[in-house]
C-alpha cells in the first residue's frame, strides 16, 4: 500500500471513528448496549468469565442476580480432559516458592484445588518431598470429580480430598489459587474456622484493588456466582495482624476482570502474595 493511499484511508476513517465513538457516548446507545450484555449475562451457557455489577456483600450480588440460572459456585459441569495437567502463567511465581518451602514442610491444604489440578500440574518442575501430604478441598461434587481422576492417575498416596473444612487444620502449607474470591469470609475468619494456622501462605490469582473492596457476579455458564475484590492493604494488614510477614508479592498479568459499563471497578491484573508466621 502507497503512503499516499494509507493517508486517503486514514482521513476517511477518522469522521468515521469519530461517529461511531461518539455514538457509543449517547445515552440511548449505552442503554440498548447494557440491555443487550443484560440478555447475554442471564443466558451464556458456557463462558466462565462474564461479570456484570457492582455491589457491597454477597447478599447484594444474590439478589440481583437473573434469574435464569441457580446461584452458587457450581464447577461440576467442567469437563476437565488433561486440562489438570495445565500450567498457567500465573502458576510459576508459586512454584518457584513451593519448591522452595517444600525444602522445610510436606504437609499442603490447597484450599479450593479443583480436581488436583495443582498437584498433578506442578510436579514437573521440581521433586516433591517423599513423605507428602496435599490435601484438596473443594466442593463435594468437584471431589467427586477429583476422586474419578485420582483413580485414573494410579491413586497417588500423597493426595487427598475433602469437602469438610476442619479436615484442612494441622497442614503446614495454606494454598489459594483463584478461590477466596468466592467465599464470603476474610482469610483471618476462615483460617479461624480451619483453626491454627499454617506456616506458610501462598494466595495466587487474588482479585485486589488500591480502592474499596467490592463484589461483582460472575457467570460461570451453569450458575452465577458472586465474586470478591479486596483492597490490597487491607488485606496485608489482615493477614501482618495475625502474626505473618508478606515475603513476596507479584501481578498475574493473565488474569483480568472487565465489568462492561463500570471501568473504574476493572482489573487490569490479578495478583498474588507468599505470607510466611513469624517465629
Amino acid at each position: 500500500m502507497g503512503l499516499k493511499q494509507a493517508a486517503r484511508e486514514t482521513l476517511i476513517d477518522r469522521p468515521m471513528v469519530f461517529f461511531l465513538n461518539t455514538l457509543r457516548r449517547l445515552p440511548l446507545t449505552r442503554y440498548v448496549m447494557n440491555l443487550a450484555y443484560e440478555q447475554h449475562f442471564a443466558r451464556a451457557p458456557g463462558s466462565r468469565r462474564l461479570f456484570r455489577g457492582v455491589y457491597r456483600t454477597f447478599e447484594e450480588a444474590t439478589r440481583d442476580a437473573p434469574r435464569t440460572k441457580p446461584v452458587h459456585y457450581d464447577d461440576s459441569g467442567y469437563q476437565y480432559g488433561e486440562h489438570h495437567r495445565v500450567v498457567q502463567p500465573s502458576d510459576y511465581p508459586v512454584i518457584f516458592w513451593l519448591s522452595r518451602v517444600f525444602e522445610q514442610c510436606a504437609s499442603l491444604v490447597d484450599f479450593g484445588g479443583n480436581v488436583g489440578m495443582a498437584f498433578y500440574s506442578f510436579q514437573k518442575y521440581f521433586p516433591y518431598p517423599a513423605d507428602l501430604r496435599w490435601m484438596v478441598y473443594d466442593l463435594p461434587e468437584v471431589v467427586e470429580s477429583g476422586l474419578r481422576i485420582h483413580q485414573t492417575e494410579g491413586s497417588p498416596a500423597a493426595l487427598s480430598f475433602t469437602a469438610t473444612l476442619s479436615d484442612c487444620r494441622d497442614f503446614d502449607i495454606f494454598l489459594a489459587s483463584g478461590s477466596l474470591q468466592y467465599v464470603p469470609e476474610a482469610l483471618p475468619e476462615l483460617l479461624e474456622k480451619i483453626g491454627g494456622k499454617p506456616k506458610h501462605l501462598l494466595l495466587n490469582r487474588l482479585p485486589v484493588c488500591d480502592g474499596d473492596s467490592y463484589v461483582t457476579l460472575q457467570s460461570t455458564g451453569t450458575a452465577f456466582s458472586p465474586y470478591q475484590i479486596v483492597n490490597r492493604a487491607q488485606l496485608v494488614d489482615q493477614i501482618s495482624g495475625l502474626g505473618y510477614d508478606l515475603e513476596d508479592s507479584w501481578g498475574n498479568p493473565d488474569m483480568t476482570l472487565f465489568i462492561p459499563g463500570d471501568p473504574a471497578h476493572c482489573l487490569a491484573a490479578f495478583g498474588g502474595m507468599y505470607f510466611k508466621l513469624r517465629c
